[in-house]
């Protein structure tokens, strides 16, 4: 993660998250297979243990490969009037996606077993897919470029109204004397 904060300024969002969803449900169903394995062996399988370990840590490997992007992209993509909110909400959804991880999954692995993961190995590509098809590039992107390909040429032309009315002007950079 660490490594991944520090070169997020050089790293392409869109393709960093195209490439390490592939990887993580590849991860994912070789850790059910391993734990199915592992399972089925009544806990004597040594090997598929190890495995099942191995999988865990390739998988939350390559998941904070891509985590400082989920925690950028909201404030990169939301324009200046609703940034704000947009976050709040975002930590919202971000919190309670892990009051879920921490109290269902629990229960979900206790009362199905390895067959949980699927749930997860079906929710992975239908992430990828919606990433793939509405995630805009923002990489070496202003905020205003940004708006663009959001919202067309016209959000350009409105932000910087608005940052004149509110006392900046956009090509300075100044405070406006009234």
């Amino acid at each position: 993660m660490i490594v991944a904060c520090v070169y997020m300024n050089r790293m392409h969002r869109r393709w960093v998250t195209l490439l390490t969803w592939p990887i993580m449900t590849i991860a994912l169903a070789a850790l059910m297979a391993c734990t199915a394995v592992y399972e089925k062996s009544g806990g004597t399988n040594l090997g598929a243990s190890y495995a099942t370990i191995a999988m865990v840590w390739v998988f939350q490997g390559v998941s904070s490969v891509s985590g400082p992007i989920f925690y950028s992209y909201p404030a990169e993509v939301l324009n200046y009037s609703t940034r704000a909110k947009g976050m709040a909400i975002w930590s919202v959804v971000n919190q309670c996606c892990g009051i879920f991880s921490s109290f269902v999954n629990s229960i979900g692995l206790n009362n199905v077993g390895y067959k949980y993961y699927g749930f997860y190995i079906a929710l992975l590509p239908m992430q990828w897919f919606l990433m793939y098809f509405f995630m805009v590039e923002t990489k070496g992107y202003t905020l205003e470029e940004i708006a663009i390909q959001f919202e067309g040429e016209q959000s350009a032309v409105v932000m910087a109204q608005h940052e004149i009315v509110a006392g900046v002007d956009a090509d300075s950079e100044k405070k406006v004397n009234f």
